[in-house]
C-alpha cells in the first residue's frame, strides 16, 4: 500500500487528477448499481403484492403494441461514467501539446458510448394493451396498460381480466 501511495505522489498532477477521477468513477458505479427489479408484469409480483386483495374486471382487449422500455438512468449514467473513464484511461497514453485535448474528446465520446451500450443492455419491451373494460354503471371504459416484460402475450378480440393490485393494473389472460 505504501509503494502505491508513493507512486501515485509520484505522478504529475495531470495524471493524479485522471487517477482521481477513475476512482470516483468506480465508486459512483458501484452505488448506483441498480436494485432488484419491481415486479410489474402479470408474470411476476413483488412481496407487497402477494396475499393481497384487489380489484378483477372483465375486458375485452381492443389493441396490442410492443413497446421499448429504456434503461433507468441510474443504468445509463453508470454505462456514462463507466465508459468516458475507460475512454479518458486509454486517451491518457496520448503524448505531446495535444494530449488533454485527445483526453477530453476521449472522456465525451467514450461517455456517450457508455451510456447507449447501457441502454441496449439494460432496456426491456414492454406490452401496451388497450383494453374496454366492462363497467355495470357508466357502460364501458378504455383503458391502456403497458406491461413490461415478462408478459403473457394478448391479442385483439381476446377476454382478459384486469386486475388493479396496490395501485398496480395487469392484464391477465383468462384461463376458462
Amino acid at each position: 500500500m505504501k509503494n502505491i501511495i508513493q507512486s501515485f505522489c509520484g505522478l504529475p498532477w495531470a495524471q493524479r487528477a485522471i487517477v482521481i477521477a477513475e476512482a470516483v468513477a468506480l465508486v459512483t458505479l458501484l452505488l448506483v448499481v441498480p436494485g432488484p427489479a419491481k415486479a410489474q408484469s402479470g408474470d411476476v409480483y413483488a412481496p407487497s403484492q402477494a396475499q393481497v386483495s384487489g380489484q378483477v374486471f372483465e375486458a375485452t382487449v381492443v389493441q396490442v403494441s410492443l413497446k421499448e422500455v429504456e434503461a433507468s438512468t441510474t443504468a445509463r449514467l453508470a454505462g456514462g461514467a463507466v465508459g468516458s473513464t475507460v475512454a479518458i484511461a486509454l486517451g491518457s497514453r496520448a503524448k505531446g501539446d495535444s494530449r488533454f485535448a485527445v483526453q477530453a474528446v476521449s472522456g465525451v465520446l467514450g461517455g456517450l458510448l457508455g451510456e447507449r451500450g447501457a441502454h441496449m443492455v439494460a432496456g426491456t419491451h414492454a406490452q401496451e394493451v388497450v383494453v374496454l373494460i366492462a363497467q355495470p354503471v357508466g357502460g364501458p371504459r378504455l383503458q391502456v396498460i403497458v406491461q413490461p416484460a415478462p408478459y403473457q402475450a394478448v391479442t385483439a378480440g381476446e377476454a382478459v381480466y384486469v386486475t388493479v393490485i396496490s395501485g398496480t393494473y395487469r392484464v391477465i389472460k383468462r384461463t376458462s
